[in-house]
């Protein structure tokens, strides 16, 4: 008989070995969220600047643990990223004035915690990005080319707020005064 319990017992002493160890060699959905904060870099700028966001811990995250996070850049609980495992993302705020950032960072069980931090954003300026297209694209002497420049773009002006002048030799010397028309023949 006492051979037969020790048979028993190395088959439970066994079976318990196996549930300790095939868990550990897979990843594992946390069940608790630890106390997170939202990290700016910079932690204030102007709208030409792009802000790099982090949601971070300082308490022990192991490596094991799976986190999703979402964002929303100015705090009317409307996610303007979708969810994703990356813990940092970088955004450029358009418009001066005060953002709420919300962060959300979600476990696979549901569990979920919103963390809010704020910025200020002043008016950056930056340079227009000229771009025009030529038609036709090739001719003669006697040829009228048209230049449309439409396409150019501005961070803080629209297309109307803009000026145009025309160096069609290239010299330095323009052809052209300024100009609110985007278009020259």
């Amino acid at each position: 008989m006492s051979r037969v319990l020790i048979i028993s017992f190395s088959i439970s002493f066994s079976a318990i070995l196996s549930l300790y160890i095939i868990p550990s060699c897979t990843k594992s959905i946390s069940h608790t969220i630890p106390l997170m904060q939202i990290e700016l870099n910079p932690k204030s700028g102007n709208t030409t600047n792009i802000i790099n966001c982090t949601m971070s811990s300082n308490e022990t995250i192991h490596d094991n643990e799976v986190f999703y996070y979402r964002w929303d850049w100015n705090g009317d609980s409307v996610w303007d990223t979708p969810i994703s495992n990356a813990n940092s993302i970088n955004h450029r705020f358009r418009r001066a004035g005060m953002y709420n950032i919300l962060g959300q960072v979600s476990t696979g069980t549901g569990i979920s915690k919103i963390v809010e931090t704020t910025i200020v954003i002043e008016q950056g300026y930056s340079s227009p990005r000229p771009f025009f297209l030529i038609t036709p694209d090739s001719g003669n002497l006697f040829t009228e080319f048209y230049f449309d420049a439409t396409s150019t773009e501005d961070d803080e002006d629209s297309l109307n707020q803009l000026q145009f002048r025309w160096d069609f030799g290239n010299d330095g010397i323009y052809e052209t005064p300024f100009s609110s028309n985007p278009f020259v023949k």
